[in-house]
């Protein structure tokens, strides 16, 4: 009997050997978990001390450089994730631009986060 994921140091690891288990344990912790706390917490601060503690919270992701073997889906839903938890933190219709409200907030976008390039075709499990 073997076990199909397990967490070491906070990162999972599945018997597939990728990384989409551990995206998505991302997207729960960081974007739904800590993104709601701010909201509660920090509804009515200012823009300024609101992109200081998105930039503190929700932007400390540890084990993203050890994702290496993951589906474009997961790469897809951790990208949407961060676009709704930026919308919602500071009170942006769903409609609104994410290119304008990126370089108005002065936020770097998730393939910057990521360092990844998704124009290079790149075989992915």
């Amino acid at each position: 009997m073997y076990a199909d994921k397990f967490k070491y140091l906070g990162h999972i690891i599945n018997n597939r050997l990728n990384d989409n288990d551990d995206i998505c344990r991302e997207i729960k912790n960081l974007f739904i978990t800590r993104c709601n706390m701010l909201i509660n917490r920090f509804n009515k601060s200012s823009v300024k001390v609101k992109c200081v503690l998105f930039r503190t919270y929700c932007l400390c992701m540890y084990d993203i450089g050890l994702w290496k073997h993951y589906n474009i889906t997961a790469i897809n839903k951790f990208r949407s994730a961060y676009h709704k938890s930026i919308k919602k933190f500071f009170g942006f219709l769903r409609m609104d631009s994410m290119t304008n409200i990126l370089l108005l907030l002065k936020q770097i976008t998730i393939t910057h986060c990521l360092n990844i390039d998704i124009s290079q075709p790149i075989n992915r499990c």
